[in-house]
C-alpha cells in the first residue's frame, strides 16, 4: 500500500514487510517560526545557540538552532512512535481515515466500532466545550498545520495531558486495555530522522498482529479540527518530540505574557 505525497496529504505511508514507513511533514517547523512576534520561540535556548555562534550569519543561527532542538527532542521519540504504531494500523477500508491513536485504550470495553467512534467524538467535544473563545482561531489554524503560536500550544498541550490521564485511568480498571497497551514496542533507542532540513521526517512503526479494535471508522471529517472527532485525530500533533521540546522551553504559568523558564539542555 502507498500513497502519493503531495503538498496537501502530507504524508506517504508505505506497508514494507510487517514494518509501516512514513514520511511526514513535522507538525510544526522550528526555522519557519523565527520570524516575526515569536522569534523567541524557546527563549533561552536560541539564545544560549547564539552566542556559540557569536558572529555567525543569521542562516547558520537558525541551523544550529534547529539542529539543537531536534537533538533534545529525541527523548520524546519512543512514546511517539507507541502512538504512531496505533495511529497507522487501521485495518480495512482506510481511505481518507487514520486512527486517533487512543483506540488501544478501549480493548476489552465491549464496544463496537461505530460506538468507540462515538465515545471518542463526544470526548472530544468535552475538551472543545472548554476552548477559551480567545484562543479558538490559534488553535484549529495550529492543529490544521497553519502558523502555531505559543499560547494554543501551552493549552493544547495542557489538555492533550488531561485527556491522556483519563484514558489511563479508564485503562487501569480494564485489563484487557492493559493487556493491548502493554503489548505495544517500547522502541528502546529509536530516533524520528528528519530530513530536507525542517521540511520532512521518517520513521518505521510495526505491523500489528492484534487489531482487534483497529478496524478504522470514519466518524468525521479528520482534516477539521473543529469537529470532535477530528480535533481528537489532531491533537495527538502537540505530542510529538518538536513540540515537547519547544515547550520546555516555556513556562506554563506565564501564559499570556509569553514569559520563558531557564532550559537546562
Amino acid at each position: 500500500m502507498s500513497e502519493r505525497l503531495t503538498p496537501d496529504a502530507l504524508s506517504r505511508r508505505e506497508i514494507k514487510g510487517s514494518q509501516i514507513h512514513i514520511i511526514n511533514r513535522p507538525p510544526v517547523s522550528p526555522n519557519e517560526l523565527l520570524g516575526g512576534a515569536e522569534a523567541l520561540l524557546a527563549g533561552e535556548l536560541y539564545k544560549h545557540v547564539q552566542a556559540k555562534n557569536g558572529g555567525a550569519s543569521e542562516d547558520i543561527v537558525r541551523s544550529a538552532f534547529y539542529n539543537k532542538l531536534t537533538d533534545n527532542s529525541h527523548k520524546y521519540d519512543p512514546s511517539i512512535l507507541r502512538w504512531q504504531t496505533l495511529r497507522q494500523n487501521a485495518a480495512g477500508n482506510t481511505t481518507g481515515v487514520r486512527l486517533t491513536g487512543v483506540e488501544g485504550y478501549y480493548a476489552g470495553s465491549g464496544l463496537n466500532q461505530t460506538e468507540i467512534v462515538e465515545d471518542i467524538a463526544q470526548r472530544g467535544a468535552e475538551v472543545l466545550q472548554m476552548l477559551p473563545r480567545g484562543l479558538k482561531r490559534d488553535v484549529f489554524q495550529t492543529l490544521a498545520g497553519g502558523k502555531a503560536t505559543f499560547p494554543a500550544l501551552i493549552w493544547l498541550s495542557s489538555e492533550f495531558g488531561a485527556l491522556l490521564g483519563k484514558y489511563r485511568a479508564m485503562r487501569s480498571m480494564n485489563s484487557e486495555a492493559r493487556r493491548f497497551r502493554a503489548n505495544l514496542p517500547d522502541f528502546p533507542g529509536s530516533k524520528i530522522e528528519y530530513k530536507g532540513g525542517v521540511a520532512f521526517e521518517q520513521f518505521t512503526v510495526p505491523i500489528l498482529a492484534d487489531d482487534e479494535i483497529l478496524h478504522a471508522c470514519n466518524g468525521g471529517d479528520i482534516a477539521d479540527p473543529a469537529d470532535p472527532y477530528g480535533f481528537m485525530y489532531q491533537i495527538g500533533r502537540v505530542g510529538h518530540p518538536l513540540y515537547r521540546a519547544i515547550l520546555d522551553c516555556i513556562d506554563p504559568g506565564e501564559f499570556q505574557h509569553l514569559q520563558y523558564k531557564q532550559a537546562v539542555w
